[in-house]
């Protein structure tokens, strides 16, 4: 048991949120314990049954009882450990916390002993334990999660909602530790399987699927004892999120704004805006230098020199891309991160190596082809009256000037399309009258393992979308058509674009989801700055705006329209008083 002094130092505080939080607790302990193979089993989501199976070192019958005490804990003995944390646990709270609001069951036996323990404990309470023949490992099985607190009931999801939160839990796992055997069972169907060959290669594509992990870039690279290891994704497997960027600190995973934010600056040339490129990197430096007692969920740290970690990982990214041969940088050579003496890395320079040309995004052509939907504006009125209005020409590319009677207007061409797209969309969908474009060629899509139970679960809401998807196939789909207002060009890029936000997205109402996934269709569909227009396009836009038949924003809020009058004008230039 923890004295008083350390247990007044740890960041103590809630372990059981939801069933997502069990399965990362008790798998951590697994992982603590050596173990080389860890099964994990759920129903209905996890609140039902919770089953997670170990050939870890297992536990003395003593120490079996005694971990469902909170603080009891082997892994850290006095308050200055929790300088230097190597274990993934140390706060001996996750049984403690579990038992307290479910009924577990833990099976134990120590590896080359033929009998352990089994230890029965309901709401805090020790109901039973005995002698028990297994091999060796433990087994921890947690079933009707919450019952004793209905209270916490409230919060939590769909079963299939909290049974993917479980899924991006292990797959996590799967990524930081490659060399371990991963099984994961929901409803008695096997969700992910990963050998544990020990090669991260294979666990991305156990994760992501093969065609992913074939794009991903290795990333190799050490200063002053700060050593980057892992994996990025090439510019074109950029999402539309940041949920596919993982990060490990001494194999814990964490989420680091820190980290985001020197990725993202990275690949700042190569991607194009609201896009997130894909990571799987550890950082391995000493314990010393972290501090990872910050938060009772412990996926947050501080680096003791939060400059230094981001600048090496900065310079480990533009590694790889520059080695890679994609990098938009004009100057071949590698701007190292200072020393802690303060002088510069030299940097050697190839002066043979050809300058490397930016990364083509394929995105233009796409928009060009999407000027089609600026031609059914006003279909149903008729079009807009040209006399009536004046173009004047497009300034910096981006916004149009156009004269309507005394005034000056001002659109920015991106924002108004984006709006129109959004209001006739959401027209159609609340009528229930969407028009399909059907392609040409069906689109086999290439759609990653984990993402594959989110399209299941979500197929009706999809079609009612506008998108018309059939199973190839137990591992394929087919994309046979899309909602004709935004046209087949990256139809499935747009897709994979929905389905992220599947991810994160919680809600129970399906109409809200749609308006917060349309709003992200309109605006990858709509035209973007520096696209070029015709004239009719320009007037058939402007015009539309100018009719007063849409809201003066775009559906993120963003003005699409500003004017100036003629008397403005004339005041300006001292014309009138």
């Amino acid at each position: 048991m923890l004295d008083q002094d350390t247990r007044s130092k740890i960041a103590a505080g809630e372990v059981v949120e939801r069933p997502a939080s069990v399965v990362k607790e008790l798998v951590e302990n697994s992982i603590d314990a050596a173990a080389t193979a860890i099964t994990v089993e759920i129903e209905n989501g996890g609140m039902t049954l919770i089953r997670v199976t170990d050939n870890g070192e297992g536990m003395e019958r003593e120490d079996a009882v005694l971990a469902f005490e909170r603080h009891a804990t082997s892994k850290i003995a006095r308050a200055d450990d929790l300088e230097a944390i190597f274990t993934l646990g140390f706060r001996g709270e996750a049984l403690a916390s579990i038992a307290a609001v479910s009924k577990v069951r833990m099976e134990t036996v120590r590896q080359g002993f033929a009998e352990g323990t089994f230890v029965e404990i309901e709401g805090g309470k020790l109901i039973s334990q005995g002698v028990i023949g297994r091999p060796g490992g433990t087994s921890v099985t947690v079933s009707d999660l919450f019952y004793n607190t209905p209270a916490r009931l409230k919060y939590v999801k769909s079963p299939k909602t909290e049974a993917s939160r479980i899924k991006d839990i292990i797959d996590r796992f799967v990524l930081g530790y490659p060399h371990l055997s991963f099984r994961y069972l929901s409803a008695g169907k096997q969700v992910l399987y990963s050998p544990g060959t020990g090669h991260l290669n294979e666990a991305m594509a156990a994760v992501y699927g093969h065609e992913t992990a074939k794009k991903m870039i290795s990333v190799r690279y050490e200063w002053e004892g700060i050593e980057i290891n892992g994996y990025i994704g090439s510019p074109d497997t950029a999402r539309a999120n940041r949920a596919f960027q993982t990060f490990f600190v001494n194999g814990r995973y964490i989420h680091s704004p820190l980290l985001s934010r020197a990725l993202e600056e990275a690949f700042s040339t190569l991607i194009m805006v609201n896009r997130f490129p894909m990571c799987v990197i550890n950082i391995a430096l000493d314990p010393h230098d972290v501090d990872v007692n910050v938060h009772p969920a412990k996926t947050e740290v501080r680096f003791t020199d939060d400059r230094r970690v981001a600048a090496v990982f900065f310079h480990a990214i533009k590694r790889a891309l520059t080695g890679d041969g994609i990098s938009s940088e004009q100057d071949n050579g590698i701007i190292e991160p200072a020393r802690e003496d303060g002088r510069q890395a030299e940097t050697k320079r190839n002066p043979d190596r050809q300058p490397m040309l930016p990364w083509v995004d394929n995105g233009r052509s796409y928009h060009q082809q999407n000027f089609a939907s600026i031609d059914k504006v006003n279909d149903d009125r008729g079009a807009y009256e040209a006399p009536s209005i004046r173009v004047i020409g497009v300034l910096f590319s981006t916004y149009l000037l156009i004269e309507k009677t005394d005034q000056l207007y001002i659109i920015d061409q991106h924002a108004a399309h984006e709006r129109i797209l959004y209001e006739q969309y959401m027209d159609m969908l609340q009528k229930q009258h969407l028009e399909l474009q059907y392609l040409v060629s069906p689109l086999v899509l290439d759609i990653m393992p984990q993402e594959r139970q989110l399209l299941e679960d979500n197929m009706e809401l999809l079609r009612s979308m506008g998108f018309e998807i059939d199973e190839f196939d137990s591992d394929t789909y087919v994309l046979r058509a899309v909602p004709v207002l935004f046209g087949q060009p990256r139809a499935e890029g747009l897709l994979k674009d929905i389905i992220d936000g599947m991810r994160l997205f919680d809600a129970h109402s399906p109409y809200d989801y749609r308006r917060e996934e349309v709003m992200m269709m309109a605006c990858r569909s709509a035209v973007k700055a520096h696209d070029r227009l015709d004239q009719s396009q320009i007037i058939r836009l402007a015009g539309e705006i100018l009719s007063g038949n849409v809201p003066p924003t775009c559906p993120h809020g963003r003005p699409i329209v500003r004017s100036v009058s003629k008397y403005e004008l004339e005041k300006m230039f001292k014309r009138v008083q």
